[in-house]
């Protein structure tokens, strides 16, 4: 589902762009990512942070983010439990929509551009960067904090390609090599548990 909702909608914005990049012209959007609603700190960074707070919040210590944590592990069993594991799921596929879709406003206000192309990428990335944070390919693990630290992780990563001189096109073999050493410690390191 999530691969043909990702097909569907990168389909729609060439057509709703007419395959055109679109100027954003309103002068004040940019505030959105680059304005300051606490003086020193830049608003992306404060989304973030506030963002991933309580995210962990919510996964640690209310009952929903056990419920997500228990239908990851092993949905017939949460359900057995008498976890709503359908309205759960689908609880969280609109909060990773919205999540997503505020991330894009961010992105659209860094770059004052659209782009049907935009983000299209960043699939891999955001992969790449909650299994390097320790979450599991096969659910039931993982943490907002980790997410992040992956995702900085991943931006290192990438950076220091470009420094050290690699053509910025081996980019993606790189993340995809990290996604596999990662996924095979999380095997192995599972194996031996």
């Amino acid at each position: 589902m999530t691969l043909v909702t990702f097909a569907v909608g990168a389909s729609l914005a060439f057509v709703v762009t007419d395959g055109h990049s679109i100027a954003i012209l309103d002068p004040d959007f940019w505030w959105l990512n680059a304005g300051s609603l606490v003086p020193g700190v830049a608003n992306y960074v404060l989304f973030c942070v506030v963002g991933v707070v309580l995210l962990e919040v919510a996964l640690r210590r209310l009952v929903l983010g056990r419920w997500v944590y228990a239908i990851g592990s092993n949905a017939k069993a949460a359900r057995l439990l008498g976890i709503p594991v359908d309205a759960v799921r689908f609880g969280v596929y609109v909060a990773s929509g919205l999540g997503a879709s505020f991330a894009s406003l961010l992105s659209l206000s860094y770059i004052s551009n659209s782009e049907a192309t935009s983000g299209a990428n960043l699939m891999l990335q955001a992969i790449a960067a909650c299994v390097i944070g320790g979450a599991s390919l096969f659910g039931g693990t993982g943490s907002a904090i980790g997410a992040m630290l992956g995702a900085v992780m991943i931006t290192v990563i990438q950076n220091g390609v470009n420094l050290i001189g690699i053509n910025s096109f081996w980019q993606g073999s790189v993340t995809g090599l990290v996604i596999l050493v990662a996924v095979l410690i999380d095997r192995f390191t599972k194996a031996r548990a």
